[in-house]
């Protein structure tokens, strides 16, 4: 598990959002919560090489990487949250719930633009597992639609956030913004080797 200051309370929230996505697997078996584990150390990591987080909101930040997916793909609610991991954890998680589902991209766009940093150094984060993935699945899963419904979504929410400004966190948005436009190139790549 990771290692930090951190590690005992990043592990019992992994453990319980790992249960919460249990009976979820991408198409080609992996279970689910290899994303919330992969999402979760990329911020780490992140934050750890950085060093410009104080230690409650790393805390807080991490624990609700491990959960960023729980309102939105189980059935997680607010209020067991709130009473495991206190306010800040839902907030954040909140902020990373799209609401009003696939369908209005838009909305979440501009949710995730209008977020505070935190936030938006955890979507890149889980941007570039995301991408990541892609990699993994272009020939499994059909370039034609990867690259036609899947990578545009992304394309739009990427190209907004590398736009964005971070006053707070401005060394960590840099390492970050270097390992998603990596993490998109890697995807295109792979997206036009599998046709």
């Amino acid at each position: 598990m990771i290692q930090n200051n951190n590690s005992n309370v990043w592990s019992e929230a992994f453990l319980f959002f790992k249960e919460k996505h249990k009976d979820q697997k991408y198409g080609d078996g992996l279970e689910y919560w290899h994303h919330l584990y992969t999402v979760a150390s990329t911020l780490q990591s992140a934050i750890d090489e950085c060093k410009e987080f104080d230690d409650q909101t790393k805390k807080d930040l991490l624990i609700a990487a491990t959960g960023h997916d729980s309102l939105e793909d189980t059935d997680t609610t607010k209020e067991e949250i709130k009473n495991l991991f206190g306010q800040q954890v839902l907030d954040f998680i909140k902020a990373m719930t799209n609401d009003v589902g696939d369908h209005d991209t838009s909305s979440y766009e501009q949710k995730m633009l209008n977020n505070p940093e935190e936030i938006r150094l955890l979507k890149m984060c889980d941007t570039i597992d995301n991408y990541t993935r892609i990699c993994y699945r272009a020939k499994d899963n059909g370039p034609k639609f990867l690259k036609e419904k899947i990578m545009p979504i992304m394309e739009n929410m990427t190209q907004k956030i590398l736009k964005t400004e971070f006053t707070n966190y401005p060394t960590t948005a840099s390492f970050l913004k270097q390992r998603l436009r990596c993490a998109y190139t890697l995807a295109t790549t792979a997206l036009d080797l599998a046709e």
